[in-house]
């Protein structure tokens, strides 16, 4: 997305496009970038409440239509929750 096509109050997904996609609105538009507030959860080990302003480089955003909200909640975070149990084995 280039600087010239963000405008306030518009949808975007915002993170990069092998990690989390999170759903914003720009709310400011910076010479060089966006501020997005976070319109939901963010994170797995730090969670981040929605409403919380993030400074994003426009080569960052997408805008958010139908098709590409849906397709980011397909792919969930490719973070693990919590680290593995080193010393429990699984018996069976």
């Amino acid at each position: 997305m280039n600087r010239d096509e963000g405008k306030v109050g518009m949808k975007v997904l915002f993170g990069r496009s092998n990690g989390q996609q999170t759903l914003g609105e720009i709310v400011k538009v910076n010479p060089r970038k966006f501020k997005v507030k976070q319109l939901e959860e963010r994170g797995v080990r730090k969670s981040h409440s929605v409403g919380t302003v993030w400074t994003v480089p426009p080569s960052l955003c997408t805008p958010a239509r139908a098709d590409n909200v849906v397709e980011a909640m397909k792919h969930p975070s490719p973070f693990v929750e919590g680290p593995p149990d080193l010393f429990t084995t699984k018996e069976e």
